[in-house]
């Protein structure tokens, strides 16, 4: 019986995102004895709990639509796999080469359930397994998979994924190892994430003019660089290439409109992790219909891996504007398990 859980976390709006893991996963059928001489017939399956945000990915229902083949209905999003292991330091085999895996069936009459299109891989006895997983698997970028690190070069935040990453060692000498159990593996998100709200300041005037945000951007920036996560998952971040624009944010709730006490929200921008004094911030409003351009100069950013930042900004029509910052970094929120189990 081959069995898999979900584990999901619900986000709040754009403001808690989540982190994606993975879960290595083994079954056997008949006899449930744990002898050494079995694990060679217990093949490798997955467990996947998410934590999630393809800047969209919010449930276990997106996360399985997202890597769905689009013939059976999904996204045809996947996430690849990187597997090797050794034995007493002798000769590193790789058991998994980019392999992606995905939400599908094995079979025409059997049920979706995570695993990968191509034969089972099986538990070597003795082994170190090291684990490297990113998501998503079509994500941009030059990439470079040991059993020690994961890097991915020249990769552009242009395309907006959510890109995540992940490792996990498995030593199957262990006295505690069990094939039969899930291996839990947490993707964690390389990039950024920034959303805003607009509102006009309380200056003690009443407002008669209609306001409506139509967008926000960040220029003189990076949007490239290079990604890599070790066995600790540390992440190193280094920025690249020419500074641009990362790109409009623009949708709002409320179809953008704001005043001094309901705010306009905007969705999520994804960043490349960086610190500059010279960003400039964008905002393109419209006042009474009529189009009203805002530039903010000097911006200092100090955005990080696996943080999300809202930037809230108060607009003062007569004098400037001005922006206070909330960072969070991505918790775990409420964790519940969905185990779906076939013959």
């Amino acid at each position: 019986m081959l069995h898999f859980t979900f584990h999901i976390k619900q986000i709040r709006r754009a403001l808690y995102w989540a982190v994606l893991s993975i879960s290595i996963f083994s079954c056997s059928e008949g006899d449930d004895s744990l002898s050494s001489e079995r694990y060679m017939s217990i093949p490798i399956r997955w467990e996947i709990t998410n934590k999630p945000t393809r800047a969209v990915i919010d449930s276990p229902l997106a996360l399985q639509t997202a890597c769905t083949p689009v013939s059976d209905g999904g996204e045809g999003m996947a996430i690849s796999v990187y597997g090797t292991h050794s034995s007493d330091g002798g000769t590193v085999v790789t058991d998994f080469d980019g392999v992606p895996l995905i939400y599908a069936s094995k079979g025409s009459t059997a049920p979706h359930m995570w695993n990968y299109h191509v034969a089972d891989r099986y538990w070597s006895v003795g082994s170190i397994y090291d684990f490297f997983a990113y998501y998503p698997a079509s994500a941009n970028g030059t990439k470079n998979v040991t059993s020690t690190s994961l890097s991915i070069s020249n990769y552009s935040t242009m395309q907006q994924e959510d890109l995540m990453t992940a490792y996990r060692q498995v030593n199957t000498a262990d006295a505690d190892f069990d094939p039969t159990q899930g291996v839990p593996m947490t993707l964690r998100h390389a990039l950024s994430s920034v959303s805003f709200q607009l509102k006009l300041k309380d200056n003690g005037i009443a407002y008669t003019n209609a306001y409506q945000a139509k967008s926000v951007s960040i220029s003189n920036v990076y949007t490239q660089g290079d990604v890599s996560v070790n066995r600790n998952g540390a992440f190193s971040i280094t920025p690249k290439g020419t500074l641009g624009s990362t790109g409009s944010i623009t949708d709002f709730d409320g179809a953008g409109v704001f005043t001094m006490s309901s705010p306009a929200s905007s969705g999520s921008l994804l960043v490349m992790p960086q610190q500059s004094a010279a960003a400039q911030l964008n905002i393109e409003l419209e006042v009474n219909g009529n189009a009203i351009s805002i530039q903010h100069d000097n911006w200092i950013v100090d955005w990080l891996p696996e943080h999300q930042y809202t930037y809230i900004i108060e607009i003062d029509p007569i004098r400037d504007i001005s922006i206070t910052v909330v960072t969070t970094q991505w918790e775990e929120p409420d964790i519940s398990d969905i185990i779906i189990q076939t013959e």
